[in-house]
């Protein structure tokens, strides 16, 4: 395993392995490394985020040897918020494929394999200029999203918002569907046919 001098602690929420749930890699085995913290606050988010623990890179690569799979998801929160660099690097030398799920505001390590952005705000706060997943969530009437001319990705996707809890914000996940939202979507979706439809499957089939 590669070293390095001088590590840099994360405030990491959980890491554990199951399926990713959505996007163009929904079905595939994945290690989940969840940091914690995020600079916004959507009344629609659905993961705990606040919690966490300090870790540095060599504490969680072994942590992540545990498991059978070179397929990476870092999240959040916003998993750019904090120094990523370094852990990025040592993923890539032991040849982890590394996806990330992020709204953007920050730029990222260039070792990252795959970007799903999904925006909260305007293009205009997004520090990205391309991505491979671009997803956005959609209430009932909301609109297909305008995206720049000059921003390049692979697959456009929408995805239904799902109920608010009510609860703090970060705390406790919005993890019920909202049929109101969902058809809504798909309606959209056949009026627009470059969009995909986003469904969070690892909640409907009731994995972590």
């Amino acid at each position: 395993m590669k070293t390095i001098g001088q590590n840099t602690m994360l405030k990491i929420n959980s890491i554990f392995y199951t399926i990713q749930g959505e996007g163009s890699y929904v079905g595939t085995p994945a290690i989940f490394i969840r940091l914690s913290d995020c600079n916004l606050a959507c009344s629609f988010c659905d993961t705990e985020f606040l919690s966490g623990d300090l870790m540095d890179e060599q504490e969680i690569l072994e942590e992540i040897f545990n498991y059978d799979c070179k397929f990476i998801v870092l999240t959040g929160g916003e998993p750019s918020m904090q120094d990523i660099n370094t852990l990025c690097e040592l993923l890539k030398a032991e040849d982890y494929y590394i996806t990330i799920e992020t709204n953007g505001m920050y730029q990222l390590p260039p070792e990252i394999n795959w970007i799903c952005l999904s925006p909260k705000s305007s293009f205009d706060h997004i520090q990205l200029k391309e991505c491979h997943d671009l997803k956005f969530v959609i209430k009932k009437e909301g609109k297909v999203p305008k995206i720049p001319d000059d921003f390049r990705y692979h697959e456009l996707f929408i995805s239904p918002m799902n109920y608010s809890s009510g609860k703090k914000i970060g705390v406790e996940a919005c993890a019920k569907l909202n049929k109101t939202n969902l058809d809504y979507c798909i309606d959209l979706i056949k009026q627009n046919s470059k969009w995909r439809l986003n469904l969070q499957t690892h909640k409907i089939i009731g994995v972590e």
